[in-house]
């Protein structure tokens, strides 16, 4: 009896994994003066300057890079000309201030990594005759590992570096099924 438990067990599974994609930081306004009069200013704005000295903060909620904070007082790892409102503390990027374009150059960073994790378990039992079951379970996402997209990029954007999209795989998914062969 004990035989016919720990027999016929099959596992196997595979892992994808990848370093985050590179992504290009963007003031998300005209500051080259090229582009007045499009429509779709945010996707081919100019990109700011890298300041060598400057501040990448983690996270405050999670303490990882997956999203990050960038000062745009002058003290971050990007700037642009800006001007902020006393009232609000609101920050503007400003038009037309950089013609030369920013020093920061394209895919200089890189968002979060991806892990996929999947696993199916198989126990086979011999039947009189023939005949053979088959159980199968095949988790998907097995550990339930969220995987993210690049956070927004835009800097005029309220959101910039946050994580403002949804996962991009699903959470863990489970498949059972049960096999008859004759």
């Amino acid at each position: 009896m004990l035989n016919n438990v720990l027999e016929g067990w099959q596992v196997s599974g595979f892992t994808e994994l990848q370093s985050g994609m590179p992504f290009t930081i963007r003031t998300g306004v005209d500051t080259v003066g090229t582009l007045i009069g499009l429509s779709s200013i945010t996707s081919s704005s100019g990109r700011p300057d890298y300041n060598p000295g400057g501040i990448l903060m983690q996270d405050p909620a999670t303490g990882n890079l997956r999203t990050f904070t960038i000062p745009l007082d002058g003290t971050g790892i990007v700037t642009a000309p800006h001007v902020t409102n006393p009232s609000t503390g609101a920050i503007t990027i400003l038009r037309n201030s950089m013609p030369g374009g920013g020093t920061l150059g394209r895919n200089t960073f890189r968002g979060p990594g991806y892990a996929s994790f999947n696993m199916s378990l198989m126990k086979r039992i011999n039947l009189p005759g023939d005949r053979q079951l088959q159980l199968r379970g095949d988790f998907i996402n097995v550990f339930n590992h969220d995987n993210f997209p690049n956070p927004d990029g835009n800097m005029s954007s309220a959101t910039f570096g946050k994580q403002i999209w949804r996962p991009l795989t699903d959470t863990r998914q489970v498949l059972l099924g049960v096999k008859l062969a004759f």
